[in-house]
């Protein structure tokens, strides 16, 4: 996948959607994400993608 210029967003244009989206859950995180993806590529459609989102619910317990 790659932009009008010809680049590819790669791992720091994800950390940097990740930290930009924290306060973002499940389902909407993707959709975000597929959204930035879209507007990265100038509109062009992404039929190859895919996510897998694992979703902590719960802080483990911290032994004192």
């Amino acid at each position: 996948m790659r932009n009008p210029a010809g680049r590819s967003p790669g791992d720091d244009g994800l950390a940097g959607f990740l930290r930009g989206n924290t306060r973002l859950e499940g389902g909407a995180l993707l959709e975000a994400l597929s959204l930035h993806l879209t507007e990265f590529t100038g509109g062009k459609h992404v039929d190859d993608m895919s996510a897998v989102l694992i979703e902590r619910t719960a802080r483990p317990e911290v032994a004192p």
